[in-house]
C-alpha cells in the first residue's frame, strides 16, 4: 500500500524537515498468528530519480488485535446501523454517512488485505468492501501527527521507483 505526497515537497510538522518526492508505504509487518498484526508506514523520500530512497523517522502505525469493533453508518432515518447489516438490507455505502469507523480485528483485516507473506507489499484485495477498507485506512492512519489524507493520496498499485 502506498501513499504519495500531494505536493512535490513534503514539509514535516514544526518545520522538522523538507522531503522531496515523499511517499508513505507499508514497511514492517509484525504478525502473531491471527491474534495480532502491526503494520508500520514510514515516510520515505527520494532526492532525485537517480538516488536511493531514504527512510525518515516519521511513520504511521496500524495495529490490530483480537478485538473487533464494527463500523456503523447512518441509515435513511439518520440512525446508526452496523455497516454489514446496512449493506445486506440493500443500503449503499457512502463514506460521508459513516457514524463510527470501528476497528477490525487482526483476523477480520485479512479479509481486506493480501497478507500472504510479511515480506510482500500490502495490497487491498479485490472484493466488494475494497473502497470501505481504503476509506478506513485513510481515516485512521496518521503520519507525522496528521491524517494521511492531509498531505498524501492513496496510489492504487504499489510500484518500484
Amino acid at each position: 500500500m502506498k501513499f504519495t505526497a500531494k505536493n512535490t515537497n513534503y514539509i514535516a510538522q514544526g518545520n522538522n524537515g523538507l522531503f522531496p518526492n515523499a511517499f508513505v508505504e507499508d514497511d514492517v509487518k509484525l504478525v502473531n498468528g491471527s491474534q495480532y498484526l502491526r503494520i508500520d508506514f514510514p515516510l520515505f523520500y527520494q532526492i532525485n530519480t537517480s538516488t536511493s530512497v531514504v527512510k525518515t523517522k516519521f511513520k504511521g502505525v496500524l495495529e490490530f488485535n483480537e478485538v473487533h469493533t464494527p463500523m456503523y453508518v447512518l441509515n435513511e432515518n439518520d440512525e446508526p446501523v452496523e455497516l454489514l447489516t446496512f449493506l445486506h438490507s440493500g443500503g449503499k455505502y457512502d463514506k460521508t454517512k459513516v457514524y463510527d469507523w470501528g476497528h477490525p480485528s487482526a483476523q477480520a483485516v485479512r479479509n481486506y488485505f493480501n497478507l500472504d507473506s510479511i515480506w510482500d507489499k500490502l495490497i487491498f484485495k479485490e472484493q466488494s468492501l475494497k473502497q470501505v477498507a481504503i476509506d478506513w485506512v485513510e481515516h485512521v492512519l496518521k503520519v507525522d501527527g496528521l491524517p494521511i489524507t492531509e498531505n498524501f493520496e492513496y496510489t492504487e498499485q504499489w510500484q518500484e521507483l
